[in-house]
């Protein structure tokens, strides 16, 4: 046999599956020698032909996507490891003879084609669930901006509130001071003032040195946190709105749990937010009651719990963390190295790695010796 045998040129002895094929809303293009030898009408609309027969005069089927290299490389190695693999799957760009883009899905498995071994192509266009996937990635990236933004705004609110305070004694000392200069005062009283006024300046100072040393690392480093303080933050946050809904919030989290290494604010942020999502569960609920509760799972994991006692699925309904908080909440979860689920009715759960006891006493060390 000196060439692939093109589908046109071999007649199809089950007419019924082959009419499934053409009609098959996915895009079906099987290729023999690197060359295609069959394509359906789905394949050719995804890629943007007209007819299957035009991608039937294309030298190879690599060459139809925008990455070649990495559809070569796949399909060649499931030919070159026959009982390896059974299929692998990518995802290419595909550009389009009239200009435009399109994102495939390529499911390639070996087949047999009329007695020659072959390759299946099953493509699926994705590029709609791409540009969702980037419209989600962008309100995500908005979220994180503005949740930084109102933490500025948090930030400076709360030094100008501290600042004020040190600020308005040393304006009234220092006037007293110059009433004083003016009466011609004895020096032990003007002295007197002058100290305070020193003591409010530095106060300001040490005020300011605190602002800067919580900022005086790297909010993206992990640390070797206490977990049952930063809970606590976190569900302070929302006994505000706790309160409004008359809810409950408990903490069961035992003194001796082992300490996590976290990214403290993002940490905080899945707290909160699933802490607030299940204190806004809470209709006509006859008990409202949130508890928020940590263990040791064995000595390298610690699990943590909210549950709530809504028990009722129309009640949740509408009150369930939004898509978007839901995937922003298990990124930042898998990145600490765990991963949420629901731990059943009303309780989402989540397991994190356990610093050992030897690891934090070496940082301690370290830090004091620093």
């Amino acid at each position: 046999m000196t060439g692939p045998i093109r589908e046109d040129r071999v007649s199809v002895g089950d007419q019924t599956f082959r009419n499934l094929i053409d009609r098959s809303a996915q895009g079906i293009l099987v290729e023999c020698g690197s060359r295609p030898v069959y394509a359906n009408d789905a394949c050719a609309r995804i890629l943007g032909f007209t007819c299957a027969s035009m991608l039937l005069d294309r030298p190879d089927v690599a060459g139809l996507f925008a990455d070649p290299a990495l559809v070569g490389r796949t399909a060649t190695g499931l030919v070159d490891t026959p009982g390896g693999r059974t299929h692998s799957r990518i995802t290419v760009r595909a550009d389009r003879p009239d200009g435009s883009t399109a994102w495939v899905d390529l499911l390639i498995q070996p087949t047999q084609w009329h007695g020659i071994t072959a390759l299946q192509y099953t493509i699926t266009d994705v590029t709609e669930r791409r540009r969702c996937h980037e419209r989600a990635r962008r309100l995500q990236m908005q979220l994180v901006d503005s949740a930084r933004l109102n933490a500025m705004r948090e930030v400076a609110n709360s030094l100008s509130h501290r600042l004020n305070q040190p600020r308005g004694a040393m304006l009234n000392y220092l006037n007293t001071a110059r009433r004083l200069l003016h009466r011609d005062a004895c020096p032990h009283q003007v002295m007197q003032v002058l100290d305070r006024l020193a003591g409010e300046a530095d106060r300001a100072y040490r005020v300011i040195a605190e602002v800067e040393s919580v900022f005086d690392h790297d909010p993206d480093e992990m640390r070797a946190s206490d977990l049952r303080g930063i809970v606590e933050e976190a569900v302070d946050a929302a006994r505000v709105d706790a309160f409004t809904r008359n809810v409950a919030l408990d903490l069961d989290i035992p003194a001796d749990l082992p300490e996590a290494a976290l990214i403290r604010p993002q940490f905080q942020h899945v707290i909160l937010t699933l802490v607030r999502s299940a204190v806004e569960a809470f209709e006509d609920e006859p008990v409202r009651r949130v508890t928020v509760s940590a263990r040791s799972v064995g000595s390298e994991k610690i699990r943590i719990e909210i549950a709530d006692t809504v028990d009722a699925a129309p009640a949740r309904a509408g009150h369930e963390p939004g898509e978007l908080e839901l995937t922003v909440c298990r990124s930042i979860i898998a990145a600490h190295g765990g991963r949420l689920d629901r731990g059943g009715t009303g309780t989402f759960a989540f397991t994190l790695p356990a610093v050992a006891p030897a690891t934090v006493g070496v940082g301690a060390r370290a830090t004091a010796d620093a």
